[in-house]
């Protein structure tokens, strides 16, 4: 309910909700939301980051390898319902068109793959393939290995 909250305050009144989630202390909680696997915390998260993705503010945290990883994550996961997919597949888009000069070269990559996959399955709604479960795990892997793009 939070989540859901703070979303509607970010899209109402912008400037005040920069101020206050535009920080490392709000983005290492929103960390936390995104590692949720029930749509009740997943989703209202994904709608409170799609908000924070359009503010310049937020770029610097949300541009992060490891909360874009967090973010292709909720897309490619078994876990997430398709509504929750098609959230995150939001975020991810307005990530690479508002802040592609902020991303690295190895997530833009992995956004790319992961928006085109979602794009395919969100016709027939089913699971994301084998590639990109690959590609998300060598980025996973590249990022926990402590390995910098």
């Amino acid at each position: 309910e939070a989540a859901a909250t703070l979303a509607e305050i970010v899209a109402l009144q912008p400037s005040m909700a920069s101020a206050s989630l535009c920080c490392e202390q709000a983005f290492d909680r929103l960390r936390r939301l995104l590692q949720s696997d029930e749509q009740d915390v997943a989703y209202p998260t994904g709608q409170l980051v799609s908000q924070l993705a359009k503010m310049n503010a937020a770029a610097p945290f949300i541009t992060d390898d490891s909360f874009a990883q967090l973010v292709i994550g909720k897309i490619c996961s078994k876990e997430s319902s398709l509504l929750v997919k098609r959230e995150f597949t939001q975020v991810a888009k307005t990530i690479a068109q508002q802040h592609t000069d902020l991303l690295s070269s190895r997530a833009k990559a992995i956004i790319k793959a992961a928006l085109g996959e979602s794009t395919v399955n969100a016709h027939s709604q089913s699971k994301l393939g084998p590639e990109l479960q690959n590609s998300t795990m060598a980025f996973a892997g590249s990022v926990d290995s402590g390995t910098i793009f």
